[in-house]
């Protein structure tokens, strides 16, 4: 029997529909079987399976968060079932043995790649391994996957980058996290403090660009408008200092400014030169993952893990656009072929479109057909299955728009326009201006607006180059005659950099090497894809606001307290974006088989090692009272609001089923919750006080050995038992679910 393994319930029911070819197929849960059990489709849920906690490895070693038990190093790695999908891979187990081959049809790419190997490895399946390439789930798209299956050995090395992946992430986060947090810990902070080897670096990117706003100097300049007039027409021309400047070419003296000014007041003077360009601008081009996150956040203020559900959404719920998950915005030749049908499918489900169509050209040989730029998925464009618009919430219809235009825009003529450059001397003091006049729209006819070809962050300032592109201007000559009048003299201010936003920030992950100044890593960093994937980006982000490192202000990004703190006192090895932007370098060399994953943990596990035994030994001096972590978390507390039992600090925790609130007694082992009304506590609704039997005498509670808060004293009935018993709880349930027994004295 052949045996398809899919990501996802969905995809695996697509997937069966085009293998079924018209004929029966036997639904069952967690597979579908084709005719005679000739084939079988199943699928994975995402990940079946998932590294199991340090304490798992060895309870022993690593079952208490203590600074004498790092580093954490496993000698033999192994997987764990997920818990909470058990069944299903008791299932695939059960369908492999019974398996002569097997297809791995998960998404393309590291992840998709680990997903469907992990399972084939955990269930040591000896037979036939083959690749599905997947990039659409249009059964148009699935029928030329399976017309050009690709041998198992090709995609090996796409799973060891996957496999070095997980587990460098794994031993960054298990070591330093419980490194920082047993010193927090030992300084009173009871918080977690995460540490992750793509979100630490991104944190202190928005850490850092913070502190530069908050320590910067503002500095006066002048800026000097004119109104210049000729025989042939009059129009606005901006002052170019030539002295008193700073870096930037602004005038930084206002005396010299005012002089300017009074020379420029009804004067004579001449065009120095002007020229008019026909040029041309063609389309920008389809959207990969990471630019539609920025496009909608800009536009629509939509957050980068809300694109990539919608994207998600409308690739595998919907199948009007393909795999969202990319980092590529072009096209593989093989293609071509495919636009009119796209077209067709278009023009059938909305006039709009049809009109586009009609003025566009199929067959246009257009710069996005690029096979050489696409690696693993091409740019995310229309399928041909059409969209059925009453399905679709209004966030679907934004982003399938935007999709569409784009697509179609590919193939329409360029843009074609007229630009003008005016230079002008009135009493020694130059003048320019620019204009550009729109003289065949072209693509630009696709879109609605300019804000809806490139929308603009909410926080961007006006634009200061006001004479620049005014539209039309006068046909002039060189050495012809005009005067100055209406000359405005206006004072500013320079300003700091603007906060990160998502789409901001996003463009900095994927071009992390603008913010390196070591020019060994800003080379290797300008040849790799940033910081991240393209798949990963949205959730670091998401990961940072829901650890407390970042918090949203309108569409800015902030950074906390907890986050100045933390990384005040990180070195520069573990927050660098060139350290992890170097291991991403690495793990792309593992999945072009150029690297051996066995030399990449090497590596990993050398460094890791040496940080952490540094720390290690550092420890009495780093919190030692009025030290280092003392002072960098004096004012890292969190929000609090006093019990009402007992007036220990309340803190607000994001639990599974949304927020609440806890206190945090540490003498007094109060226990209790409250719900969360609007970021409060809801103090007028009675404490959740269920099974807890700590009283104000209680002294000897430990901290939680998987995230470090207080534990507190409670009641209940292990499974089977027939009496109930006292057992310690953590303080941040449900968020954290560990437990451990009152040990007698």
């Amino acid at each position: 029997m052949d045996t398809y393994i899919c990501e996802k319930p969905s995809q695996g029911a697509d997937l069966a529909k085009v293998l079924a070819q018209g004929k029966p197929v036997s639904k069952q849960k967690g597979c579908i079987y084709g005719s005679n059990n000739s084939w079988c489709v199943t699928w994975g849920v995402g990940h079946l399976l998932e590294l199991p906690k340090p304490e798992e490895f060895d309870p022993e070693r690593w079952g208490s968060w203590t600074l004498a038990s790092l580093p954490i190093m496993p000698e033999t790695w192994r997987w764990k079932v997920n818990s909470r999908t058990a069944d299903q891979f008791k299932l695939v187990k059960e369908i492999l043995k019974k398996t002569k081959t097997a297809y791995i049809a998960t998404d393309f790419g590291r992840e998709g790649e680990a997903i469907g190997r992990s399972l084939l490895d955990e269930c040591k399946f000896k037979g036939q391994v083959r690749r599905v390439v997947l990039r659409s789930l249009d059964p148009k798209s699935i029928e030329k996957a399976l017309s050009s299956i690709l041998g198992g050995e090709a995609t090996i090395p796409l799973y060891h980058s996957a496999l070095a992946r997980s587990r460098a992430d794994y031993l960054v986060g298990m070591n330093l996290t419980r490194l920082y947090t047993v010193l927090g810990q030992m300084i009173g902070y009871k918080e977690t403090l995460n540490i992750g080897r793509v979100l630490t670096p991104i944190v202190n990117l928005v850490v850092e660009r913070d502190l530069t706003i908050k320590i910067f100097v503002k500095s006066p300049y002048w800026t000097l408008n004119t109104t210049v007039t000729t025989a042939s027409g009059s129009f606005i021309a901006k002052w170019q200092p030539e002295a008193h400047c700073d870096s930037e070419g602004r005038c930084v003296n206002a005396q010299h400014a005012q002089t300017i000014q009074r020379a420029l007041t009804n004067a004579t003077g001449t065009i120095e030169g002007a020229a008019y360009e026909h040029e041309s601008e063609v389309a920008p081009l389809p959207f990969d993952l990471t630019s539609l996150q920025q496009y909608a956040n800009k536009r629509w203020g939509y957050t980068a893990e809300q694109v990539l559900g919608i994207a998600q959404a409308l690739y595998e719920t919907h199948k009007v656009t393909t795999y969202p998950r990319t980092d590529s915005r072009y096209i593989p030749e093989e293609q071509r072929d495919d636009v009119a049908q796209i077209f067709t499918t278009l023009a059938s489900v909305n006039p709009e479109y049809a009109a586009l169509v009609n003025a566009a050209d199929a067959l246009a040989d257009s710069r996005v057909f690029n096979t050489k730029k696409v690696v693993e998925h091409h740019a995310i464009i229309p399928t041909n299955n059409p969209a059925n618009f009453a399905s679709l919430s209004e966030e679907e219809k934004n982003i399938f728009d935007a999709v569409c235009r784009f697509y179609i825009a590919q193939f329409m003529p360029v843009h074609e326009y007229l630009q003008t450059k005016i230079s002008v001397r009135v009493n020694a003091a130059l003048l320019t201006a620019s204009g550009r006049t729109p003289l065949i729209a072209g693509w630009k006819s696709a879109f609605t607006s300019a804000e809806a070809i490139a929308p603009k962050d909410e926080e961007d300032e006006a634009d200061d180059q006001s004479t620049d592109n005014q539209g039309s201007l006068p046909r002039l000559t060189t050495g012809q005659a005009c005067t100055s009048s209406n000359a405005s003299l206006s004072e500013k201010s320079t300003a700091p950099p603007r906060n990160f936003t998502e789409a901001s920030l996003l463009g900095a992950m994927e071009n992390i090497s603008r913010f390196v100044t070591d020019e060994r890593f800003k080379k290797i960093l300008n040849e790799t894809s940033g910081i991240g994937t393209p798949a990963t980006r949205a959730g670091i982000i998401a990961g940072g606001v829901e650890r407390n490192f970042l918090t949203r202000k309108g569409r800015k990004l902030l950074a906390t307290e907890k986050a100045f703190a933390l990384m005040s006192i990180l070195p520069a090895a573990i927050k660098s974006p060139s350290m992890t932007a170097a291991w991403e370098q690495d793990l792309g060399r593992v999945a072009a088989g150029e690297m051996s994953m066995d030399a990449f943990m090497v590596k990993i596990m050398q460094w890791i090692s040496t940080v952490t035994n540094q720390l290690c030994s550092m420890s009495t001096e780093l919190t030692k009272k009025d030290g280092l972590l003392w002072t960098a978390f004096a004012n890292a507390k969190p929000p609090t609001v006093d019990c009402p039992l007992c007036a220990a600090e309340m803190h607000r925790i994001k639990g599974s089923n949304g927020y609440f609130w806890a206190c945090q007694a540490e003498k007094d082992k109060c226990g209790k919750t409250f719900n969360d009304v609007k970021g409060k506590p809801d103090l007028g609704a009675k404490a959740s006080t269920a099974g807890v039997t700590g009283s104000a005498k209680e002294k000897d509670a430990p901290f939680c050995d998987e995230c470090g808060k207080p534990m507190v004293l409670r009641k209940g009935k292990p499974n089977g038992a027939k009496r109930a018993s006292s057992f310690w709880s953590c303080s941040g349930y449900p968020t954290c679910k560990c437990t451990m027994p009152v040990k007698k004295k």
